[in-house]
């Protein structure tokens, strides 16, 4: 289409930008060859403008608003010999570590609606620019494009073998892995990008992992739009790597780094180094401990459920012993006492009673308080820490002891006595 507007990199001379009836392009050979800069919908491109400080690049369209793409500066180490490749790594832009601010109480627009009109912002952290020569696809997409492909030239569509049907089924989906690593080379987080060709776009959040298994979304259902839902704890400011890999069919090819890049402090803030490297070795500890605790809740909770089945299974066992019954019984109730001690007494508090601060209140509290903040953990913070420690390490070995030892012995029992299949055991098959 007709060209309306064209622009020039003030560093790189040979890095063109232009606007048409349908796109904007860009060049990196002074206009010998052009490529689409993705992102864009089918719109007229008619002005462009370079904000020289921070390298965007700014859109101006017919009717449809004003784009901007954040910081275009790795195009400027793009070479054509990169994008033929089958991945490039092109690095990772420095990142300040500060706690972005909520105005209206929440992520985004929190609770504000639709009359109130505000745009996002660049992605907090450091942003990871990659380049893929090719989607990555399963084998499904592959069979269903070779399909077309076929259908297309005429020629016959084979059914799949009963084989690869199983295959596909099985199947993992291809993934991105951007690791990143801190100044030692010990990897602090993994995360995911997308797997389509082109040039993608990845932030990190300057957070470490999560203490428990990322919630999954049910099909159709929205993400937390409001908070964002939890988080690990902040880095500390310091320099740090990233490399990429794929992984396709569950096996793990590295495609390049690791690059190197820094977050760093704000300078406006009053925290010293020595404020952030104790909020560091803090946090690496408390984080443990919180690991643990929840892990330990979900373990109880999942063990009540097993010795809810184990009731009822028993029930329809003629000849499992009284005693056997009692013993379940008895066990679930010493179970209950801890699950009491990790998680508060629900039957309690859902009268409006006060009840003593459980064990994942202590910890899950200092957690809320240090989500959105940089400062060091409090002496407060640090005598919940130990005191959570010592009343954990008490309700563990009890959890330990029932999990382990004796509710196998009981499930064996039943097993024995004929029971049906409960959560946990392994059926016998008799002669």
């Amino acid at each position: 289409g007709s060209t309306y507007a064209v622009a020039e990199d003030h560093i790189e001379a040979n890095l063109l930008f232009a606007g048409t009836e349908f796109a904007a392009y860009f060049s990196k050979d002074g206009g010998q060859k052009w490529m689409k800069v993705a992102g864009l919908p089918p719109i007229a491109v008619r002005e462009i403008a370079i904000q020289k400080r921070h390298n965007d690049l700014v859109l101006g369209t017919l009717g449809r608003g004003v784009y901007i793409v954040d910081d275009y500066g790795p195009l400027r180490t793009t070479t054509l010999d990169m994008t033929s490749k089958p991945a490039t790594l092109l690095g990772a832009r420095d990142a300040m570590l500060y706690v972005p601010t909520q105005q209206y109480g929440g992520r985004g627009k929190a609770f504000q609606g639709e009359m109130l009109y505000t745009a996002d912002n660049p992605p907090y952290g450091a942003v990871i620019t990659y380049h893929l020569k090719e989607s990555l696809k399963t084998l499904k997409q592959k069979r269903v494009d070779a399909e077309k492909a076929a259908d297309k030239a005429g020629k016959p569509v084979e059914y799949p073998t009963l084989d690869a049907i199983r295959t596909e089924a099985e199947e993992e989906a291809p993934a991105i892995l951007l690791t990143i690593a801190d100044d030692a080379g010990t990897p602090v987080r993994t995360i995911t990008g997308p797997v389509t060709a082109g040039f993608q776009r990845v932030a990190w959040d300057l957070r470490f992992p999560l203490h428990t298994l990322p919630r999954v979304a049910r099909p159709g259902e929205d993400d937390d739009d409001f908070f964002g839902g939890q988080s690990g704890p902040y880095v500390i400011p310091g320099t740090y790597s990233v490399s990429m890999a794929q992984r396709v069919f569950g096996v793990v090819t590295p495609l390049g780094g690791p690059v190197s890049f820094k977050v760093t402090a704000d300078p406006q803030s009053p925290l010293t180094p020595a404020d952030h490297k104790n909020r560091g070795e803090f946090q690496a500890a408390y984080q443990s401990l919180r690991r643990s605790v929840a892990g330990a809740l979900e373990a109880t909770n999942a063990t009540n459920t097993r010795l809810d089945q184990l009731k009822r299974a028993l029930d329809g066992a003629p000849a499992a012993p009284r005693a056997l019954h009692d013993s379940v019984r008895a066990t679930q109730k010493r179970l209950g006492a801890v699950l009491i001690a990790l998680r508060g007494d629900s039957a309690i508090a859902q009268r409006n009673e006060g009840t003593p601060d459980s064990i994942s209140d202590r910890v899950n509290g200092i957690g809320f308080e240090l989500s959105r903040t940089l400062a060091p953990a409090t002496g407060t913070h640090r005598r919940q820490v130990e005191i959570a420690k010592t009343l954990f390490g008490e309700e563990l070995a009890k959890l330990k002891t029932l999990v382990e030892t004796e509710i196998p012995a009981l499930e064996r029992d039943a097993e024995a006595a004929g029971a049906p299949w409960t959560v946990g055991r392994v059926p016998t098959l008799r002669e």
